[in-house]
């Protein structure tokens, strides 16, 4: 199956549907023997062309031609992109089809306003619970983002992130509060991958060591600032982003 770049991709994908239990999160260390249905391989091309810009936000998604480069039916492209809906990281019109989420500057800053709000609450419960697996687990992500930074690879990157992020939080055992985060940061996703690049790897791996660091010597205060200003990191590049001239 061709990605949307017209290139066929080189090895087996990985199945994109998430589970939050330790159980499944040691899956997904090792290698997937079962290959992806169609709708979870047309899934994660259409998420790397998100979060690569490919897709952009406000762009509007021709299933046909999708399902057309893919060399697939219309049916896992529509159902693809019905997830994505879900997730909130594409919008859907009626009669008029999906396009990738647009949001304003002032949307952007309520959501990371609320990720702030929770996740700072959720990392002040979860940090005193920290023990020797999670930080194993917590620097093995550290060491595989830095690797797949140098590979540029956006979306195994991202996915990383998310798990050692996630990871931490759940540690904290407020299940629906790590819903409600998942969901804002579902609805900020496209935005993420206007500012990935070397430089914002570098930046990021910064901010991931120090959170690391507090986590281990359960310093609560240190990592809550620590999460603080790397989402901050985050929102001022996003921003500055926006502000430049669309070509």
């Amino acid at each position: 199956m061709k990605r949307l770049d017209g290139s066929w991709p080189g090895e087996t994908l990985r199945s994109l549907d998430k589970t939050r239990d330790k159980e499944k999160r040691e899956e997904k260390r090792e290698e997937y023997s079962r290959p992806p249905t169609s709708q979870e391989a047309v899934l994660r091309e259409i998420r790397q062309a998100i979060m690569t810009c490919r897709l952009k936000p406000g762009q509007w998604i021709r299933q046909l031609d999708i399902a057309k480069q893919l060399n697939v039916s219309s049916v896992p492209v529509r159902e693809a992109l019905n997830t994505l809906a879900a997730e909130g990281q594409v919008v859907h019109e009626r009669h008029r089809g999906y396009r990738v989420v647009e949001l304003s500057r002032e949307q952007l800053e309520e959501i990371y306003l609320a990720r702030s709000l929770l996740e700072n609450e959720v990392t002040r419960r979860a940090v005193p619970k920290m023990d020797a697996e999670l930080a194993r687990l917590l620097e093995d992500l550290v060491g595989r983002m830095e690797h797949l930074a140098a590979l540029d690879d956006i979306l195994s990157y991202t996915e990383a992130n998310r798990n050692f992020h996630f990871l931490l939080f759940e540690r904290a055992r407020l299940p629906r509060i790590s819903n409600m985060i998942e969901v804002l940061w579902q609805n900020s996703e496209a935005y993420r991958g206007l500012i990935a690049g070397p430089t914002w790897y570098g930046w990021a791996q910064e901010d991931h060591q120090k959170i690391l660091e507090a986590c281990k010597a359960r310093d609560v205060d240190g990592a809550t600032a620590a999460q603080e200003e790397h989402r901050q990191n985050a929102l001022t590049k996003i921003i500055d982003h926006l502000k430049e001239p669309r070509v």
